[in-house]
């Protein structure tokens, strides 16, 4: 029987010549599980939990509860997830099943909403030993207010992060001194900046306008289900308008870092950027709501679930879309509405970051940019050459090193800063029960739990766009590195410590589910992903040299810098493999396609 703890090896490496193994142990741990609501037609993924806690439901609505946990038996019995819903007040409890998976997944719907008020969800491992919570609130019309009061506080609270960022971005520029197209970029910022100002009461308008929706669901709450996506879509924006702010501060916080010339300047693009998503993430919200608001079957749909048939009168259905179809009109209204006034402000500030990446860094700073890609492999056995656990780390991200032009003197050295930034993705493997097979017929369930990654695609945005959308992922990386750049040899150190490094969520995680004694028993444990500073920092050996040759392709004259950079480990008596392969190029002033 599988009494003993399985020692997992797992590679802590603190300088290249200094190796320390450290033993975790795969734990008896209780049979997890995690539960969470949402509406039925919501298949965003986004969770949709309030900074109360609440998912929103309207009166009549589906809910889908879903979640994750581990079988403990064979049989159909050890695979149920029990569900119970407490509904408000004295309205009893329903009793759900859910299957699970075959990766531990488990889903159902509830539709017994038609009470107004708060629902406990809970759900059950197999055995009943172990449950989790999650709670939804099926709205009245009031609630409704608070929906949109919510959504007022998130969007101001990012529009107070844009106004810091803007007067923070201008100080830069006007620090920066002239260049080709800075009239242009200075009107292009005033303009946002008093957008800004005005953004709160373009916000109360539309508060103002969607209040109409509280007034439909007063009038006719046997159809107020069907404004659910509504609904989850304002949610959304309160949960979304959080990380807009969130994004904003980071670049604000980038570009008061950097004291640089060519740095900062690519810093201010950056906080254009960010706030250049701000405009269009609250444009596109009021964009949906408008399409959804004045779907065409949507009246009809309202008025026919509330109002029985042989009440019915066409004038009171007519009105009720003229209703609607007002609040869309109010939100337009011929392009000078809510909706319209986001667009503006957006394109301007993506034509100032043009204007400056191209005329205002062109003019006063160059850079040396290019490609990284590569991989990290670590590999553990155990009883000789059988393989125990491991994974890959697959790099890929831009290697960027920025100068300024006042730098190039005729026979001195050139200084340069700038950053390895991109994302990692991942793949890991286990075989714990290797160490003894016999083990393994106690075994009635084992998952390995993939870390969270993010593939090659992220690079392919355009910056500062895309870097600002690969920021907001677990698995983003921004190591900065200097260089010395002295006749054809460009040197670069990286720096000790990231400014954004992969997340607590970057994993992998292993649950096995074990027979002791006849009782099913979970053991778990976590594969440790070492961090993208780590990798590239020991992959080229904290400092490296690339050979710059001068080169063409058709009519394009550049610099091109090129390096492969291998490295192999073996430690802990030959039993942990741990291998590099990094290629770097950079090109100045960049990488022809």
């Amino acid at each position: 029987m599988l009494k003993r703890v399985v020692a997992l090896l797992v590679l802590v490496t603190t300088f290249a010549a200094d190796r320390v193994l450290l033993a975790q142990s795969l734990e008896q741990v209780p049979a997890p599980i995690e539960v969470r609501a949402a509406p039925a037609s919501d298949k965003s993924g986004i969770d949709l939990r309030t900074l109360d806690g609440h998912v929103y439901i309207v009166p009549g609505g589906t809910v889908r509860v879903f979640g994750t946990s581990v079988p403990l038996g064979p049989t159909a019995a050890g695979k149920q997830i029990a569900i119970e819903v407490k509904k408000p007040g004295e309205g009893g409890i329903a009793k759900l099943k859910a299957p699970l998976d075959g990766l531990g997944a488990f889903a159902t719907t509830f539709a017994d909403t038609s009470g107004t008020g708060e629902y406990v969800v809970t759900a059950s491992t197999a055995d009943g030993k172990v449950s989790a919570k999650t709670t939804f609130l099926v709205i009245t019309p009031s609630d409704l207010g608070d929906i949109l009061d919510a959504l007022n506080e998130a969007l101001r609270d990012a529009q107070a992060e844009a106004a810091k960022a803007m007067e923070a971005a201008t100080s830069a520029m006007v620090a920066k001194g002239p260049f080709t197209g800075d009239a242009t970029v200075n009107k292009n910022l005033t303009f946002v900046t008093q957008s800004i100002r005005d953004f709160d009461a373009r916000v109360k308008q539309a508060s103002t306008t969607l209040g109409g929706l509280q007034e439909v669901a007063e009038k006719y709450p046997g159809g107020a289900k069907h404004l659910e996506p509504i609904i989850t879509e304002l949610t959304k924006g309160i949960t979304e308008g959080g990380q807009m702010k969130a994004g904003i501060a980071r670049a604000n916080a980038e570009l008061s870092r950097n004291n640089g010339l060519c740095d900062r300047i690519d810093a201010v693009t950056e906080v254009l950027g960010a706030v250049s998503l701000y405009f269009d993430f609250t444009g596109r919200l009021f964009n949906k709501v408008v399409q959804l608001a004045t779907d065409k079957f949507l009246p009809d749909k309202i008025y026919n679930d509330a109002v029985p048939i042989e009440k019915r009168d066409n004038a009171a259905k007519f009105q009720l879309g003229e209703s609607m179809k007002a609040m869309g009109a109010a939100l337009t209204d011929g392009g000078s509405g809510v909706k319209d006034f986001f667009v503006q402000p957006q394109n301007l500030l993506l034509d100032a970051t043009q204007y400056l990446t191209g005329l205002g860094f062109d003019k006063l700073c160059e850079r040396f940019q290019g490609p990284v890609t590569g991989t990290f492999r670590v590999d553990a056995t155990i009883n000789g050459s059988q393989k125990f656990w491991g994974y890959t780390t697959k790099i890929n991200g831009k290697f960027v090193l920025r100068y300024a032009k006042s730098q190039a003197k005729p026979g001195a050295a050139i200084e340069l800063t700038g950053e390895i930034e991109g994302n990692g993705d991942f793949s890991a493997y286990e075989d714990l029960m290797a160490f003894n097979s016999f083990n393994r017929q106690f075994v009635i369930y084992r998952q390995l739990f993939q870390p969270v990654g993010f593939g090659a695609a992220g690079q392919e945005a355009t910056d500062p766009l895309g870097k600002l959308a690969r920021h907001a992922t677990p698995a983003y990386f921004r190591v900065p590195i200097t260089g010395k750049l002295v006749g054809d040899t460009l040197t670069f150190t990286v720096a000790d410590s990231a400014i954004i490094d992969f997340t607590e969520a970057v994993k992998a995680r292993v649950l096995y589910v074990v027979y002791v004694s006849l009782v099913p028993q979970t053991l778990s444990t976590n594969i440790p992903i070492q961090s993208a500073q780590f990798v590239l920092s020991r992959g080229v050996r904290t400092t490296a040299s690339m050979p710059v040759t001068s080169t063409t392709k058709g009519q394009q004259l550049f610099k091109l810098a090129e390096q492969t950079f291998t490295r192999k480990e073996v430690v802990s008596n030959g039993e942990v493999t741990v291998q590099w392969n990094l290629q770097m190029k950079a090109c100045n002033p960049e990488c022809p396609q």
